[in-house]
């Protein structure tokens, strides 16, 4: 006795009529007539007695009705498990980051190799958004600069590098093979992300422990106008070195300070590991980023 068997068994037994019953399960009155015919033959006893009226269960029937019902639940309830395990493949994951690091979150190349997944990204202009939105519930991770306040979530972290200054080719810093964090001194700079962002935070207390606050022009997180302003050697760029490319205009030399790191890693609360699809999703981020 399949599933189809099952569900033409029970309708009807419930309907009572074999018409109104192949009309519910959409096939023809004698496709359905066959069907239960074949069941009883299959099981060697009558279930149903036509009579002039419609259809009626025999004692046996009534007896076998209890326990179809119980294998019909049976068969949802194992149904609705394989559409779950079907549903892990295609889940959804809400990533937030900080706009400076857009352009190393989820390489290009990393993508084809996750498989079946859909990415929601959210743009946050400071690392204290971050947080809330995390915090909140609202976003599943966050991809930031490791902040000196976890305010309770965790911090999980995918790689740790010197930051790069960019700058144009015919910038007076340019010669220097490395830059010291007091070649920046008097220096002017675009700041690629709100001041509020952890790691220009972290970037303006080095200056200062060095005896100088950073000379910052303009700030904007349009990755086009800094371009645009480096191109016009109007200043310079300190930013991550991971997703940087040099072109005939610019380029990048390391930052050397002794305290000053670029931390990347994600933002979540404690029970991430819980979700197996997050929890598998950082770990193969961070695998990607330990093999590049």
């Amino acid at each position: 006795m399949n599933a189809n068997q099952i569900i033409q068994f029970l309708t009807v037994a419930s309907e009572k009529n074999l018409t109104k019953a192949s009309e519910k399960l959409f096939i023809s009155q004698q496709a359905l007539s066959k069907a239960i015919s074949a069941l009883e033959e299959e099981l060697g006893v009558q279930l149903f007695i036509r009579t002039g009226k419609g259809t009626e269960l025999t004692d046996l029937g009534e007896k076998i009705l209890p326990v179809t019902e119980s294998l019909l639940k049976k068969y949802e309830e194992h149904m609705a498990i394989i559409r779950d395990v079907i549903q892990q493949h295609h889940y959804t994951i809400t990533l937030l980051f900080e706009h400076a690091f857009m352009p190393y979150v989820i390489p290009p190349d990393f993508i084809s190799k996750i498989g079946e997944i859909t990415l929601k990204f959210t743009i946050a202009d400071n690392t204290e958004y971050c947080i809330k939105g995390i915090a909140s519930g609202k976003y599943d991770l966050g991809f930031i600069h490791k902040p000196k306040q976890l305010s309770g979530l965790v911090y999980i972290p995918v790689f740790h590098e010197r930051p790069i200054v960019l700058m144009n080719r015919n910038h007076p810093l340019a010669a220097k093979k490395e830059i010291k964090i007091e070649d920046l001194k008097n220096v002017a700079q675009f700041l690629p992300a709100v001041s509020s962002s952890a790691v220009y935070m972290d970037y303006i207390e080095a200056c200062i422990e060095s005896g100088f606050y950073p000379k910052y022009v303009f700030e904007s997180s349009d990755q086009g106008i800094l371009a645009r302003g480096i191109e016009a050697n109007k200043g310079v760029v300190v930013a991550g070195g991971r997703g940087i490319t040099e072109n005939d205009t610019v380029i990048s030399r390391p930052l050397v300070y002794k305290s000053f790191m670029v931390d990347m890693g994600f933002l979540a609360k404690p029970d991430y590991s819980e979700k197996l699809h997050l929890k598998s999703f950082v770990k193969s981020i961070i695998n990607y980023y330990s093999c590049s």
